[in-house]
C-alpha cells in the first residue's frame, strides 16, 4: 500500500498489488510495483491464522539487484488476532535488505520471500527470525486490514483503516490501546477511538514520517502538537516546537 496526499474526508490508502486478484506470479507483481517506494507488504497464510509481512522504504526493482536501505524492517504474529505474538525484526545487513529478483513477488531479503504464491523465512540479513519454521508456506493474501480508528461523534464520525503492526512500532501510547483492544474473534477488526483532533494528518505522519506545516495556520498546529503529545511522537513534539521558536517573530501577536 502507497500512502496518497488526496484525503477524501477519510485517510485513504492506495491498493497497489492483492495477490487473489492480480495473481501470484512474480512478474505481475514487478509491473505493478515498480518503481513504487515506500510500500507495506501484509501476507495472510493458507489454513493458518499466520500473518507476515515488511515494510520496504524504497523502490522495487526487477533487475535481480539487492536494494540498500537501513530502514526495512519485518515482522510477523503468529496469532492474527493477538497483538501480543508479534515479531519485530530489523535489517541488520542493509546491502542485501531487499532482493529484487524478476521472477519473484516481494522479498526482503531471505528473512521473508516470495514466489508464486509460495513464501519462506529465513535468519540472515534482519535480526531476529519471524517465523520458527524455516518450511515454505502457501500464501492466502497479500493484502490485509486489521485495525479500524474512530474519529468524532455523531452524525459526523470518520471511520480509518491501519495496519496494527505500524501503529504498534510508532507510537508507545497506541502500543498500550491495541494491548487492551484484543479481537474477541478471528477475523474481527480491532477498533479504536482517538482522543485527538486531526487524526488524519497524525496518521499520515505515523505511515509517512513527515509533515507539512505551510498549510496549517498557528491554531492547527497547536492540535497537532497535542495531538503528538498525546500519542508520544517525541521526533513530532521536537519538529513542532523547533518551527515555533523558528517562526516566533511571524507568529507574535497571532490570536488563537
Amino acid at each position: 500500500l502507497k500512502i496518497t496526499d488526496e484525503i477524501e474526508t477519510a485517510y485513504k490508502f492506495q491498493l497497489l498489488f492483492r495477490g487473489s486478484h492480480h495473481r501470484f506470479a512474480g512478474k505481475n507483481f514487478h509491473e505493478i510495483c515498480d518503481n513504487q517506494s515506500r510500500t507495506i507488504t501484509i501476507i495472510k497464510l493458507e489454513g493458518s491464522t499466520e500473518i507476515l509481512g515488511g515494510y520496504n522504504p524504497i523502490e522495487w526493482k526487477s533487475d535481480d539487484s539487492f536494494g540498500v536501505t537501513k530502514d526495512s524492517f519485518v515482522f510477523s504474529f503468529k496469532n492474527s488476532y493477538d497483538i501480543e505474538s508479534h515479531i519485530l525484526s530489523r535489517v541488520k545487513n542493509e546491502r542485501f535488505a531487499i532482493r529484487n529478483y524478476h521472477n519473484s513477488g516481494p522479498s526482503f531479503g531471505y528473512s521473508l520471500a516470495l514466489t508464486d504464491g509460495f513464501g519462506f523465512c529465513s535468519n540472515c540479513v534482519y535480526e531476529k527470525q519471524i517465523r520458527k519454521s524455516t518450511d515454505y508456506f502457501c500464501v492466502k493474501e497479500y493484502e490485509y486490514y486489521d485495525v479500524t480508528i474512530e474519529d468524532g461523534n455523531d452524525p459526523y464520525v470518520r471511520i480509518f483503516r491501519a495496519y496494527m503492526v505500524i501503529l504498534h512500532y510508532r507510537s508507545t501510547y497506541l502500543q498500550k490501546i491495541l494491548t487492551t483492544n484484543k479481537r474477541k474473534n478471528y477475523g474481527t477488526l480491532v477498533h479504536i477511538k482517538l482522543p485527538i483532533i486531526s487524526p488524519d494528518i497524525i496518521l499520515r505522519y505515523i505511515y509517512g514520517g513527515s509533515i507539512s506545516l505551510d498549510e496549517h495556520g498557528i491554531r492547527n498546529i497547536i492540535d497537532i502538537f497535542v495531538a503528538g503529545s498525546k500519542l508520544d511522537l517525541q521526533e513530532l513534539i521536537d519538529y513542532l516546537q523547533s518551527f515555533l521558536i523558528e517562526n516566533k517573530a511571524n507568529l507574535d501577536g497571532t490570536k488563537f
